[in-house]
């Protein structure tokens, strides 16, 4: 989520900078998404070697799943790592008074500060699909595991706030792709066939969906038009697509069944909260690095 920018992505999925802060009010919407990770972790990695003692947490945006990790696990030592500085600033006060935990600037595709074989378990939350090499990535996650441990990573199955980013883009009439798909891997098998090509046996799969609910309808304009801001700047037309998303877009539980869109957001009528329709749901997989 999971997914923002700070000029909101000219050719390439980018996180940090002034929309930071923003990312992390839509991130904590994830909040159960983390805690299928910990409970995967906790558990045991049934499917590993040993009980998990070093955790690297990658992509990790302002902090999780690894945060959230090292609460649950307090004899592991969990290191968060994202690409983005900005990031790992947020992460760093996120994870104040938490002594098993650091936080490093790393790029995934590049894990050059860590030794081969130096991990329990890795996790990665939603960011496989924004990798520009993602066979690469994974093999870099893939060295620094220890034989015979885990990686868990997740994707969106399906995500819809991406198809209103859409709807808006053709309401405004601009021709123009979404800079990043996050559903990109929702394809059956293909984190699969990624796992597969960068070495790991995958051993399990687990689907799990994720409502996503807007307390105010700025909140939700603003997830929804997060990944295409500058296409909206670029293009003068913020104003009209705020008054297509106040007018399209939000529709109430009466009206719900006579819109012509499967994806909207409708309206409590009872506290005038916004869930996001169809539900989106997402699939952490299991993949283990061969024990030789």
């Amino acid at each position: 989520m999971i997914m923002l920018v700070r000029r909101l992505f000219s050719t390439k999925a980018t996180f940090g900078g002034d929309s930071s802060a923003v990312y992390e009010r839509i991130f904590k919407l994830g909040s159960p998404v983390w805690s299928s990770f910990v409970d995967l972790a906790v558990k045991g990695c049934p499917h590993s070697v040993e009980t998990p003692r070093q955790i690297l947490d990658v992509a990790s945006g302002p902090g999780e799943p690894g945060l959230s990790i090292a609460r649950r696990m307090p004899d592991a030592q969990v290191t968060i790592t994202d690409v983005e500085e900005s990031m790992m600033k947020l992460a760093q006060i996120r994870c104040s008074g938490v002594d098993n935990v650091k936080c490093e600037v790393a790029s995934a595709i590049h894990l050059s500060q860590f030794a081969d074989n130096s991990f329990d378990l890795v996790t990665c939350n939603f960011g496989l699909m924004f990798f520009p090499d993602q066979v690469g990535a994974l093999r870099e996650m893939k060295r620094v595991l220890r034989p015979g441990c885990e990686l868990l990573i997740s994707h969106w199955h399906e995500m819809a706030l991406p198809r209103l980013s859409k709807r808006i883009l053709a309401a405004c009439e601009i021709d123009q792709a979404l800079p990043a798909d996050p559903e990109s891997l929702a394809k059956v098998g293909a984190t699969e066939d990624l796992l597969s090509a960068a070495g790991f046996d995958v051993a399990e799969a687990v689907q799990r969906t994720l409502p996503f609910t807007f307390t105010h309808a700025d909140n939700a304009y603003e997830a929804a038009t997060l990944i295409i801001r500058t296409i909206l700047a670029d293009n003068h037309a913020e104003e009209k697509a705020r008054r297509f998303f106040d007018e399209s877009i939000i529709i109430s539980a009466d009206d719900s069944k006579g819109s012509d869109s499967s994806t909207f957001l409708l309206q409590n009528k009872d506290d005038n909260t916004l869930t996001l329709h169809p539900t989106s749901s997402y699939i952490i997989t299991v993949a283990i690095k061969p024990p030789f």
